[in-house]
């Protein structure tokens, strides 16, 4: 059986819609190839719509999305998509482990994300869980989280903060 991802996607745009989506390829994951094609070839409704179930995915099946990292790396760089795209890109990236040779590249992205103030905050919380997860493959960086943390800590709404918060209290054990 063939799933019309593009006709579920467009059906509703809603939590629920997002799960069953989510479900529809975590029991059928021999049509990721086929819901990830509209997620990325799709019209730009269809792939702002996409970018939720497709971190719904990654968080509870991450090896689905291995193969679509380095597209996903480009589409995050792209300032002309709807900001659903870079939420949920960088939202999905707390849960994977990604290939060394996309973590520096990410890891930037992240400490940019964190201190630019015009940066959604749900993509500085991601980016904050990301830079930590990393900082067990970089314990190098540890320093340079909590001072970019602690600077922009005061600027910034609750998502930042709460995320940021629970990152200093680990760092400072």
């Amino acid at each position: 059986m063939k799933i019309d991802f593009e006709q579920l996607i467009l059906a509703e745009h809603s939590k629920l819609q997002a799960n069953k989506i989510k479900q529809a390829v975590l029991d059928h994951p021999d049509q990721m190839k086929d819901f990830m094609r509209a997620f990325f070839n799709g019209e730009p409704k269809i792939v702002q719509r996409a970018a939720w179930p497709l971190s719904l995915i990654a968080e509870e099946n991450p090896q689905l999305i291995r193969p679509y990292f380095g597209k996903l790396m480009k589409l995050l760089h792209d300032e002309s998509q709807h900001p659903a795209i870079p939420r949920n890109i960088t939202r999905l990236f707390q849960f994977v482990t990604l290939p060394e040779k996309y973590q520096g590249e990410l890891m930037d992205y992240c400490f940019k994300s964190i201190l630019d103030l015009k940066a959604a905050d749900a993509v500085k919380a991601s980016a904050i869980t990301i830079l930590d997860n990393l900082c067990k493959i970089y314990p190098e960086i540890r320093s340079e989280l909590v001072t970019a943390l602690e600077t922009q800590f005061q600027y910034e709404g609750p998502a930042y903060q709460s995320r940021a918060r629970k990152v200093l209290q680990n760092s400072r054990r």
